[in-house]
């Protein structure tokens, strides 16, 4: 970057680095003033934005693109199968040993919580992931493999688990020993904590909502636990409007997409039925307006059947599964998108007169429904 001196306009060139999140100074050459550089100061956000001119809401449209990403969805679509094959691994468990888990219910709810929190941190880490390729796209136009992004994993980590589970985490400890105390401490215990439950809850309840928007706020940039804390606060702080606003514009755009893929799956469903019934399987069927036959075949085809019923669903689970890869990239591609708009220009990304329209809709929506 390139400095001036106040006093005597002699120029000099500083790396970002030295400079980058802290106050520094020196002295100039040519007539000893002293030169101050206080990044804290120059903005709330305390990191560049990623593009040196002003965004507009506009460019949330931009994230459409971002999404066909075939690494990243191909990323998201893995993880996802994932999960379903673990998840049926414990469905069996559990029917397996139904009795043992009838018998212990703290148990199998604490194993269920554990494995909530494990599949939680798992997907957001995985969110990191495809958020720290995105910006790697918009910065570089290229897409790295992922293990490029794992010295900035380790740094970020703790504040990806804060946001993701570690709000909750630190609730719901708090909030055990109430469990635990079945007597009138538990009253005493209950209102000396009240406070910090309350502040834990509040948080917690901003970090789900905006999960989303918030992860790729870490993602910009790696920053020691402390310093992200900050950044984060202060980037609530400024965005206290903003925020909320584009995660509802975010929900519109990614609403009205899945609409529209909705529309063609459940054509497609359907023209894939109405062939299936009217040509391939008549004798089954027994006409395009029964199908009754179809549960309940003739012995020597029920074999038949159910082998295509299954196969059928096991492919569309597939198809399905693919489908919502692409939308939870589409959704994290506004979020990326929304913080590069809202940190191009911290706190006036979006017209004042567009936030008092939108919160006066708001307020008149929320008497209509009351009256």
């Amino acid at each position: 970057m390139e400095i001036s001196c106040n006093q005597c306009n002699q120029k000099y060139h500083l790396s970002e680095e030295k400079v980058d999140d802290r106050r520094v100074y020196f002295y100039c050459e040519n007539c000893g003033h002293r030169v101050v550089i206080d990044r804290k100061r120059e903005g709330w956000f305390s990191f560049m934005p990623l593009k040196e001119e002003l965004l507009s809401v506009t460019n949330l449209f931009d994230a459409v693109y971002l999404s066909f990403s075939k690494k990243n969805v191909l990323f998201t679509y893995m993880v996802l199968i994932l999960f379903c094959i673990f998840g049926g691994i414990f469905a069996l468990i559990v029917r397996g040993n139904i009795d043992f888990f009838g018998r212990h219910l703290l148990l199998s709810g604490f194993m269920l919580y554990l494995l909530a929190l494990g599949s939680t941190l798992i997907f957001d880490l995985h969110l990191y992931l495809v958020s720290k390729n995105l910006v790697f796209r918009i910065e570089q136009g290229q897409s790295p493999r992922y293990s490029k992004f794992m010295p900035d994993l380790k740094i970020d980590f703790p504040s990806i688990f804060t946001v993701s589970i570690g709000l909750f985490l630190a609730f719901t400890i708090l909030l055990f020993p109430l469990y635990l105390m079945k007597s009138h401490f538990s009253l005493v215990y209950g209102g000396f904590f009240s406070g910090i439950l309350i502040i834990f809850g509040f948080f917690f309840i901003i970090s789900a909502y905006f999960r989303d928007i918030l992860i790729g706020f870490i993602t910009m940039k790696p920053r020691k636990f402390r310093d992200m804390i900050g950044s984060l606060f202060k980037f609530t702080a400024v965005e206290n409007l903003n925020i909320p606003l584009y995660s509802f514009f975010n929900a519109l755009i990614s609403g009205f997409l899945g609409l529209i893929v909705f529309i063609i799956i459940g054509s497609a469903v359907a023209i894939i039925l109405w062939s299936a019934t009217a040509f391939a399987a008549p004798g089954l069927t027994g006409g395009i307006t029964d199908l009754s036959h179809i549960f309940n075949p003739a012995p020597e085809a029920a074999d038949s059947v159910w082998s295509g019923i299954v196969l059928a669903i096991i492919f569309g689970s597939l198809v399905m599964l693919f489908i919502a890869a692409w939308f939870i990239n589409l959704i994290q591609a506004l979020a990326v998108t929304a913080v590069r708009i809202m940190s191009s220009n911290p706190g006036r990304s979006i017209h004042r007169g567009v936030l008092l329209t939108v919160m006066a809709a708001t307020v008149a929506a929320a008497i209509l429904a009351i009256l």
